[in-house]
């Protein structure tokens, strides 16, 4: 069975608690994203996701942004996964880092760690101009995909960079290759990803013929559009997408061999002629205590 991550870009959840609460309560998906959350600390994460779920918020700070509403980003995640905040590797954007570990459902055993980012790059944010955004979570993604070279990633959000068309790839995992990259902003975009070595999943467009929402990971992953039943009600730039893991067997490493002494087995009586035969005292008398315990 795979490993189902929900994404959305809500456009705001303050108002719509209830409709959004009550089909997250119908859902089955393992991993809950949500960008644009525009959510206050009065909020509560119940009033959002039932006990299935543990929560992790990075709301906007309107004080910062000189804003009163945007912004806002949420990974929810089911329970029986181990789940690792890491705030260290936040940037100044708004973006949330998790290291998730993902069990086989089947087994409950030999896990796959991913480290889970949702980012949601704004335009309008005046605290910060874009570029600065952009530029901050690129040197932050690119140190912390150095210093962890053997893990696997998963980066979804919303960068906000409609005029980068993505077309099918020539190769087999069915990720998309950019093109019309042109601005500083989305060759500096596209130069990191490649660097990396991460890949693009989302090909599915918005109401404008555009992709604003991306899905970049260095392992193959599937996504398909959910705007036919998404937990709130879709916005025009941003359909609801659902991208599943498939759950890989993760080869143990194989046990170090260990010799077993089998002492119900051994032949007592041929052992006590054995030791009757040596005299102790003599074998004794010339050495220490540690000498003799070695010996015997």
């Amino acid at each position: 069975m795979d490993i189902s991550i929900y994404y959305q870009n809500a456009r705001g959840l303050r108002t719509k608690t209830t409709e959004f609460y009550r089909n997250v309560c119908a859902s089955t998906f393992d991993v809950i994203v949500i960008t644009e959350t525009w959510l206050l600390d009065s909020v509560f994460d119940t009033e959002l996701f039932d006990a299935r779920y543990v929560v992790f918020r990075r709301d906007r700070d309107y004080s910062a942004t000189k804003l009163t509403r945007g912004g806002g980003v949420l990974i929810a995640v089911r329970r029986d996964f181990k789940v690792i905040p890491k705030v260290n590797y936040h940037s100044t954007a708004e973006d949330l880092w998790l290291l998730v570990s993902l069990f086989n459902k089947n087994k409950n055993k030999n896990c796959l760690d991913i480290y889970l980012c949702v980012l949601y790059l704004c335009k309008e944010n005046l605290g910060l101009s874009f570029s600065q955004q952009l530029q901050n979570f690129l040197t932050s993604l690119n140190n912390v995909v150095i210093s962890n070279p053997l893990s696997r990633f998963i980066i979804v959000g919303d960068f906000n960079l409609s005029n980068i068309k993505w077309t099918p790839s020539s190769t087999s995992d069915k990720s998309f290759e950019p093109s019309n990259h042109s601005s500083p902003n989305e060759i500096l975009l596209i130069d990191e990803i490649r660097s990396l070595n991460l890949r693009q999943y989302n090909g599915n467009h918005n109401h404008f013929g555009k992709i604003l929402d991306l899905v970049l990971s260095n392992i193959i992953v599937h996504v398909t559009d959910f705007s036919g039943d998404p937990l709130v009600p879709i916005d025009k730039h941003h359909g609801a997408l659902v991208i599943n893991i498939p759950n890989q067997q993760i080869s143990s490493l194989s046990p170090a061999p260990r010799r077993k002494i089998l002492f119900n087995r051994g032949d007592y009586s041929a052992i006590n002629r054995e030791l009757s035969t040596i005299d102790w005292v003599a074998e004794f008398s010339s050495r220490n205590l540690e000498e003799c315990i070695s010996f015997f």
